[in-house]
């Protein structure tokens, strides 16, 4: 059968009618899905070998660049020590210096909001709203695949009800 099936898909347009070619079809499904995952892992297998090596390999370079990138720094902090108006040095194999940037503002959230509670800046903590997901389902009622407020008797057409879910297991 497995072969005038296939036989039939090339042919023409595989129309599934029956539980032997369902069956087939879940078969085929299951035996593609195997091939997919099996292609994920070797790549996968690859991906941490090419990883592993970069990492290596990169390793060194990276101390090295951090120690000459620390001498310059160090030698850029001298200069504007000796002239305060240094901003940078332009030479044949690059430029370096300072550059004006806008202030970086860094926040402890949790100190800095015990300490606007604390100083009574409540203007300044925002209070987020948002439904209450877990009421509203205990609340509303379900009927023919529509939410109603059971108070007021109203469909609430801003919820959507999916009951049913195609689902196909290998």
């Amino acid at each position: 059968m497995k072969e005038s099936l296939e036989q039939t898909i090339i042919c023409e347009e595989f129309t599934v009618d029956d539980q032997e070619k369902a069956n087939w079809a879940l078969r085929k499904l299951r035996s593609l899905q195997e091939k997919k995952l099996a292609n994920e892992e070797l790549a996968n297998k690859e991906k941490a070998k090419i990883d592993a090596w970069l990492n290596e390999v990169n390793s060194q370079l990276d101390q090295d660049i951090e120690y000459f990138q620390g001498l310059l720094t160090a030698y850029a902090i001298r200069l504007r020590q000796e002239d305060p108006k240094f901003k940078s040095i332009k030479l044949p194999n690059g430029k370096f210096g300072f550059r004006k940037q806008q202030p970086k503002w860094q926040y402890d959230d949790r100190k800095l909001l015990e300490y606007l509670k604390l100083n009574n800046l409540n203007e300044l903590i925002r209070t987020k709203e948002e439904v209450d997901k877990s009421k509203l389902k205990k609340l509303v009622q379900i009927v023919n695949g529509q939410a109603i407020d059971p108070e007021a008797g109203e469909v609430i057409d801003r919820i959507t009800i999916v009951e049913d879910k195609f689902k196909i297991d290998l």
